[in-house]
């Protein structure tokens, strides 16, 4: 039986057989890893080798307030030092296990010097690259990718708002519901592509399940167009959303905010729209002063096809399931400021609804006006309940509703509505330091430092050393799936 430990052995003496004994016997964990990864590293003034395992479940959620178990062993020179990394490791990384053994580091070393140590800097961005490379070599493998994917999605969506280093190299790691392919996950390098020869812009929506968010109002004409559309469906999407604003020089365009362009307007089209803005400016006009309170702006809309009316934010305002998860942080600076913000009307010019009701603007009638003035509140009801958002005052809808079809049969009205007499009153907002708004937030600048929400994994279903890549050995790389390359790999050697 052989007595060395394991990671000082020439990797092609050892068997993957041998690689999950000793990450049974290292670990405890009975169930074998998704992969491993075996390596010596030689930097300027650092040499180490190290062994890293992806185990097959995360043992804590990456957004919740517990500490990972001890993740990593530090050796010197064989000598056991510690394994305990509070700072110095990024924690979206602390579900891997791993033995680092260096031969330069004095054992002489506190906690606190640990922290400061070059050469464990070094070492801590060998590691961190190297588990990165490790993750993308199992893409090639879709079913042992999706089964990694599915445990540890969170954790990488973590890193890209903590780890700016390499936040392009996790965004390559993501996966979604596309409108290309519900069934299976889906990359930014795989939908761009697909795009469409005058297309520019990544499409996106954020919501609970596919189902719904394929029923949106917004989504109708980018589909019907044969534009690809992502389904994000994790609720910590919209966070990492908020530091993964493009891709590869594609913008990252949510569906649900104004300022949406498809880039395939002819001419016709931007006549036909000018004068659907002359022709249909009177119910406009009327709904603006109505909904004062509530809407910014009513626009025609470039993007609806089938539904009378979509709400969207401002671009740089909330969208609904980003507006849903804040709704609890009333104390939150940033969620009382941007719960604030006034939405965007859509109208579509083609819809049937919308040409009888600029048809009743010019009845000066008061039964006649009354009953627009209801009629547009209905309909903007529903459009936000169609586009996602939540109501207000559900009694007032509910009202709406039941005079609606009383009218119908002939009916008295069960009250009458008087706020439909004159528009709403806008709330009066305070002067607003939005900078010390977002120092105070909650959630910061959503950068590594934030103090996130405390999401358990099923409600997610689940200064920098620089070092020389040209003296990095690397020995071996073993993981169920075929390895991939990487534009980031350093020059490797076979043995130790």
């Amino acid at each position: 039986m052989n007595s060395k430990p394991i990671w000082t052995r020439d990797p092609k003496e050892i068997t993957d057989r041998e690689y999950d004994e000793f990450y049974t016997s290292f670990t405890k964990d009975t169930t074998a890893p998704l992969g491993h990864v075996h390596f010596e590293a030689e930097t300027i003034g650092t040499e180490f080798t190290s062994l890293i395992y992806l185990p097959s479940k995360p043992s804590f959620s990456a957004f919740s307030k517990d500490e990972p178990s001890k993740f990593l062993s530090l050796f010197v020179k064989r000598v056991f030092v510690t394994d305990n990394f509070p700072e110095l490791f990024p924690r979206y990384l602390s579900f891997i296990k791993a033995i680092i053994d260096a031969e330069e580091i004095s054992l002489n070393v506190s906690r606190e010097t640990l922290q400061k140590n070059k050469s464990l800097t070094i070492i801590k961005d060998r590691i961190v690259g190297k588990t990165l490379d490790l993750i993308k070599s199992m893409t090639s493998n879709t079913t042992l990718y999706a089964n990694f994917y599915g445990q540890y999605s969170g954790h990488l969506k973590l890193g890209i708002i903590s780890d700016e280093k390499n936040k392009v190299k996790i965004s390559k790691l993501l996966r979604y519901h596309s409108s290309f392919d519900t069934k299976n996950l889906t990359s930014y390098d795989d939908y761009i592509g697909r795009m469409k020869s005058n297309q520019t812009d990544i499409y996106y929506v954020t919501g609970s399940t596919v189902r719904e968010m394929k029923s949106l109002p917004y989504v109708e004409k980018v589909l019907s167009k044969g534009y690809e559309v992502l389904y994000m469906d994790d609720q910590f999407d919209e966070y990492t959303l908020q530091s993964l604003r493009d891709y590869e020089g594609h913008t990252l365009r949510n569906l649900a905010k104004a300022g949406v362009k498809l880039g395939d307007e002819s001419e016709e089209d931007k006549k036909k729209k000018e004068l659907d803005g002359t022709t249909f400016k009177p119910l406009m006009d009327k709904m603006q002063k109505l909904l004062s309170a509530k809407i910014d702006r009513v626009i025609i809309s470039d993007l609806l096809e089938k539904s009378p009316v979509a709400i969207v934010a401002n671009e740089y305002g909330w969208s609904p399931s980003m507006e849903k998860m804040m709704k609890g942080n009333k104390n939150d600076p940033m969620a009382s400021f941007f719960g604030k913000q006034k939405k965007v009307m859509q109208i579509n010019p083609n819809h049937p609804l919308i040409v009888g009701l600029n048809d009743k603007v010019n009845d000066e009638s008061v039964d006649s006006q009354s009953q627009l003035e209801s009629h547009i509140r209905l309909l903007f009801d529903t459009a936000l309940l169609h586009s996602g958002y939540e109501l207000a005052d559900t009694s007032a809808f509910a009202h709406r509703v039941e005079d609606l079809i009383r009218s119908k049969l002939g009916m008295e009205p069960t009250l009458k509505d008087t706020s439909s007499i004159e528009p709403e009153e806008e709330e009066e907002n305070s002067p607003f330091d939005f900078a010390n708004m977002m120092k105070n937030s909650k959630f910061g600048d959503m950068g590594g430092d934030a103090d996130m929400p405390d999401f358990n994994a099923d409600s997610l279903r689940e200064s920098e050393v620089d070092s020389d890549p040209e003296h990095e050995h690397e020995i071996n790389t073993t993981t169920e799936a075929n390895s991939a390359d990487s534009n980031t790999e350093p020059r490797e050697k076979d043995d130790l």
